[in-house]
């Protein structure tokens, strides 16, 4: 262990660079840290949000999960850990990284709608709309998780319910592209083929790339 190394002075300048998008440089340092302190958590933590970020999705639980055996009372940590193994498929241990976020940090918006996600890639639609109604009890405002929940009203075949809620999430979101496409998919379930088409319209503004909205406006378009 180096006496002279300013561990908190070098955590901070890694942080600031890894914030700016400046990976290669935090990477340098949290491992420098690594060298030093080989069971610093948060080093060990950030190490594996960069390499989440970096697609690395295997390395980063691998690395979250290190980090976690050093501080096993890091909420975030928990929760990067479910976005890894999320981001793998791995939809029961990604919940149960969920899971154990809340248990340390109830009001977590983000770690519920996350949560919902898991279980209705389970087909669990029930727990799936507890956590989105919980996500949504703590932040009224959360356009994803509304887009989610409608995902989920669409999924159950309740496309009115889900017409309702898509329309809420873009009151608060009127930027947002995927409740806007899902809006116009599910107006057209309805059999509202000129309102869908208005917001097939809209999506392809927002993001002409979106696979799919173009490709689908341009059929309705033809089929009427």
């Amino acid at each position: 262990m180096n006496s002279s190394y300013n561990l908190q002075h070098n955590l901070e300048k890694a942080v600031v660079a890894h914030r700016s998008g400046n990976f290669h440089e935090a990477a340098d340092i949290y491992r420098e840290i690594l060298n030093l302190y080989p069971k610093h958590p948060e080093a060990l933590h950030l190490l594996g949000v960069i390499a989440h970020q970096k697609g690395n999705y295997k390395e980063a639980a691998r690395l979250i999960q290190q980090a976690l055996k050093h501080n096993p009372t890091a909420a975030p940590y928990y929760y990067n850990l479910g976005n890894a193994w999320y981001a793998q498929h791995q939809y029961q241990e990604s919940a149960t990284a969920y899971h154990k976020t809340l248990k340390l940090q109830p009001v977590n918006p983000e770690a519920w709608n996350r949560l919902g996600l898991c279980r209705q890639h389970q087909q669990n639609f029930t727990a799936a709309r507890q956590a989105y109604l919980k996500a949504l009890q703590q932040r009224p405002n959360y356009a994803a998780a509304l887009n989610n929940l409608g995902l989920l009203y669409f999924a159950e075949g309740d496309y009115r319910k889900a017409r309702k809620i898509f329309l809420e999430a873009l009151k608060l979101s009127p930027h947002n592209t995927e409740a806007c496409h899902n809006l116009a998919i599910t107006l057209q379930h309805l059999g509202s083929i000129e309102e869908a088409m208005g917001y097939y319209e809209k999506t392809v503004k927002l993001d002409p790339e979106l696979p799919g909205a173009r490709r689908q406006l341009i059929k309705l378009l033809q089929n009427t």
